[in-house]
């Protein structure tokens, strides 16, 4: 296991491996609680679909594993990218696969890590995400993120179509949390 290159308060942010692919990971591809909003939600997940999909992310992107800092144990997956360098952006994605972790803040502070690495290390611009999951909708909104657009109906659900939000955050806009503000939110 690699260590973690990005930390926050609970949580460690580390290179996912192909080692990470195993029973517990490929159940969360194949849960339908955890890929409600999710394209590969009607694909089943296979050992070899998981690892494919590892080997074909390119050199402009990073798919990263999400761990509790306390017992190393993966709970999810983050992924930014491709970078768009010309343009100085790049999408983030995050799935928490750990059902039990769920609800704990943990997207929120994996996604401002990604943040900070995004604005302060590399120099981009611009970050964005698209969903129709109201929990990541909420966390970047927690973040300061702000709603650009509503795709609507772009996204068949599973009591009818939803529609797809687009957020962004530019580097002038990025304001890191101080650990008393940390504190309040617990």
């Amino acid at each position: 296991m690699s260590t973690y290159f990005l930390t926050g308060a609970r949580i460690g942010i580390r290179p996912f491996e192909s080692s990470d692919i195993g029973p517990r990971y490929l159940a969360w591809l194949n849960d339908p609680d955890v890929n409600r909003y999710s394209g590969r939600r009607f694909r089943p997940s296979s050992l070899l679909a998981a690892e494919r999909y590892l080997a074909s992310i390119g050199n402009d992107a990073e798919i990263l594993a999400v761990c509790l800092l306390d017992s190393g144990t993966h709970i999810g997956n983050i992924k930014y990218g491709p970078i768009d360098w010309f343009n100085g952006c790049a999408e983030v994605e995050i799935l928490l696969g750990d059902k039990s972790q769920w609800g704990k803040g943990y997207a929120r502070e994996a996604i401002q890590l990604i943040t900070r690495h995004l604005f302060i290390t590399l120099g981009l611009h611009r970050i964005e995400g698209k969903t129709a999951n109201p929990a990541f909708a909420a966390a970047v909104k927690g973040l300061g993120w702000s709603l650009e657009g509503v795709l609507r109906d772009r996204f068949r659900g599973e009591d009818g179509y939803l529609d797809y939000q687009l957020y962004s955050l530019l580097a002038n806009e990025f304001k890191e949390s101080r650990p008393s503000e940390r504190k309040r939110r617990k």
